[in-house]
């Protein structure tokens, strides 16, 4: 779900706001995994405010509906007051507040109900910017016997696609810190940064083990990934999606 430079002459500027950290954290993961967002975050209305204030304007503002001092709502018009094109988002679990001193929303307003899925922020961030939701997101493979190392783990690489990947791992990591990883690929080793973007707790019910031990999958974007890193990528996306392909 990308943004080309087609699409864009520069990078959409967009300001997160959420009293909640880690959901500030994951927009703004989210959008960092397209060239076409460069996000700035803000804690709450006041702090968004300032940031506007020194740091803008923006394009797109996504904010939470039901914050303390100042509702998003009211974030959104005071805003816009200075910049009347700017673009709006709700992301809320009180989508019926927003409708308590209005009939319909504002012209380039939207909102999301929480919790949020990427896909979801992401089309929703395109509608609003471009009109239109671009092509699917990059095709995402599994590569046998693929490994990663970071630290002293040596882990299994679950699937791969040219804006990041997949592991499992046994302990939980924070959204939104970065690592540097060793991709071990069948035919070359990659070295990259990554910044997490999600990190889940498996669900083990079913499981035929007695007493199955605890994973996270933990979902991960690449940062700054270099022409070479990147043709190795796409070359090894492209013969495993072609070895797997059926034949006639």
């Amino acid at each position: 779900m990308a943004l080309t430079t087609a699409e864009t002459t520069r990078a959409f500027r967009v300001l997160a706001v959420d009293d909640e950290a880690g959901i500030r954290e994951f927009v703004a993961c989210a959008l960092r995994q397209q060239p076409a967002y460069e996000v700035r975050v803000a804690a709450d209305g006041v702090e968004a405010l300032q940031v506007a204030e020194t740091q803008g304007p923006f394009d797109l503002l996504v904010t939470d509906m039901m914050m303390p001092q100042m509702r998003g709502d009211e974030l959104a018009r005071r805003l816009r007051h200075t910049h009347p094109d700017l673009k709006i988002l709700y992301l809320t679990g009180y989508s019926n507040r927003l409708f308590e001193k209005r009939p319909v929303l504002w012209e380039d307003e939207a909102f999301l109900e929480k919790p949020v899925g990427v896909q979801g922020l992401l089309e929703a961030a395109a509608l609003l910017l471009v009109g239109r939701v671009p092509p699917p997101r990059a095709v995402r493979v599994r590569i046998p016997a693929a490994r990663v190392r970071f630290d002293d783990c040596l882990v299994t690489l679950d699937s791969l696609s040219v804006n990041g990947g997949r592991i499992h791992v046994v302990a939980g990591v924070q959204v939104g810190s970065t690592w540097p990883l060793v991709l071990e690929l069948p035919s070359d080793t990659v070295r990259v940064t990554v910044r997490v973007v999600s990190c889940e707790r498996r669900d083990t019910t079913g499981s035929n083990a007695i007493a199955a031990p605890v994973s996270f999958s933990v979902a991960f974007a690449f940062v700054d990934l270099s022409p070479k890193a990147r043709h190795v990528l796409h070359r090894v996306i492209r013969d495993t999606t072609a070895a797997s392909a059926p034949t006639i």
